[in-house]
């Protein structure tokens, strides 16, 4: 029999149930994660401290008070509660940092949308995202304008870098040795688009054209041309500021008597789409386009589409009549992905019911000092009329040739090919 234990009960050791012999049986917990297996070997050490100081005086010294009985007892019901709950998930965990730049995306969208309401590009920015299923006219809102012409006093008032000459934003406004204006401040106007910008204005003075010269290039492509001038303001910018520029440098009540659009290559798009405005093809009194006029197939089909066209085929017509006059060149090189400007040409003139007759012309390179170095000697090529349309102030040449050398002839060459119909022109008038 064991001695009786006569210890004061605060000396005594804790009770501490004996360890288990064999397997430990476990109780299966139930919750949304899986099954929880828990005896008294997995309890953490640190809790079964806390519950030990918590019921043994010799540890904690005196018997803790009714209120930290409560709190203990609400703890450890805490402790059990978040033991049964599954672990968070990671993906939960990860949420953060998707929510942070989503919000960043939010914030800057919002910003967007105030900028453009702000600034009033809001209608256009709209109009272009719903201008998917709406057919293509004339009167879609025009993109913006950028820095087209957009001149400050020292451009207008400033000396040029070159004698006779003015920068406009990304073109040379050139007053030719061969200009003379009218006492009343009249003056003819050409507008080229797309090419050197020597090569043509020597051009334009070997032609005898009494006329001020504006040169404007705005990069590879028809698109360039065709965005910006798709805005009737580009145009009707620079019918302005041309004359303001010609008061500035001594030309009093200056104003534009007529105007003729020059496009070689690229550059017929400013001008397809500049007549597609009604007003500025009334103002407009001559177009040439040198190997410059292309169209595409309707999607899936082998048929033209003339939509592009229309505006050319309308100024054609007036051509035909004498109130206007049209000038095409063309060669036979043939692009890849849309018709060359033969193939367009030939289509325009199945509208009109024109047909061409045969003819041999061989022209000369003429000798300017902007064309060397154009090209080298052995790739300069003088053109070679094969083919002429003409019907009234309606003129077509086909020239042969399908290398780039030939293409650049075109624009080498507009003083004897195309300049002299309307430098005949303006001066019988």
């Amino acid at each position: 029999m064991a001695e009786a234990d006569d210890s004061e009960p605060h000396s005594r050791p804790p009770l501490v149930p004996p360890e288990p012999e064999g397997p430990t049986k476990s109780v299966p917990v139930p919750q949304r994660g899986g099954t929880v297996r828990m005896h008294a070997d997995e309890v953490p050490a640190a809790r079964r401290a806390r519950a030990e100081r918590a019921t043994s005086p010799s540890l904690g010294g005196s018997r803790p008070s009714r209120a930290e009985r409560i709190r203990n007892s609400l703890s450890q019901l805490r402790e059990s509660v978040l033991s049964r709950l599954p672990p968070l998930p990671k993906s939960i965990a990860a949420m953060s940092a998707p929510i942070a730049v989503f919000s960043l995306v939010g914030l800057f969208a919002i910003s967007v949308v105030v900028w453009l309401a702000l600034t009033g590009r809001l209608p256009d920015v709209a109009a272009r995202f719903s201008r998917a299923d709406t057919p293509k006219t004339a009167e879609l809102a025009p993109p913006p304008l950028k820095d087209l012409v957009e001149l400050d006093e020292e451009e207008l008032t400033g000396p040029s870098a070159t004698p006779g000459r003015t920068n406009v934003g990304r073109g040379v406004l050139s007053i030719p040795r061969t200009f003379t204006a009218m006492k009343d401040g009249q003056f003819d106007l050409v507008i080229h688009f797309h090419g050197n910008t020597e090569l043509a204005v020597q051009s334009y003075e070997v032609a005898l054209l009494d006329s001020v010269v504006l040169v404007l290039n705005l990069g590879n492509g028809s698109g360039a041309y065709e965005e910006r001038f798709g805005n009737p303001a580009a145009l009707t910018t620079i019918l302005e500021r041309v004359p303001a520029i010609l008061e500035k440098r001594g030309l009093k009540n200056a104003r534009i008597r007529r105007l003729a659009l020059v496009g070689w290559s690229a550059g017929y798009g400013a001008i397809i789409r500049s007549l597609e405005h009604q007003p500025h093809a009334e103002r407009t009194d001559a177009v040439i386009l040198l190997d410059g006029l292309h169209s595409s197939y309707r999607e899936g089909t082998h048929d033209v589409e003339p939509a592009s066209l229309l505006s050319v085929e309308a100024f054609a017509r007036r051509a035909m009549n004498g109130e206007k006059l049209l000038v095409i060149t063309h060669s036979r090189i043939q692009p890849i992905g849309y018709l060359g400007v033969q193939e367009t040409v030939d289509f325009l003139l199945g509208r009109l019911d024109l047909k061409r007759t045969e003819v041999s012309w061989k022209t000369e390179i003429p000798a300017l000092e902007a064309a060397k170095g154009v090209l080298p000697k052995d790739e300069l090529r003088p053109l070679e009329l094969v083919s002429e349309v003409r019907s009234g102030s309606f003129v077509v040449r086909g020239f042969k040739g399908d290398q780039p050398a030939h293409h650049i002839s075109h624009l080498m060459q507009m003083s004897q090919i195309a300049l002299p119909e309307l430098a005949k022109r303006w001066q019988s008038e």
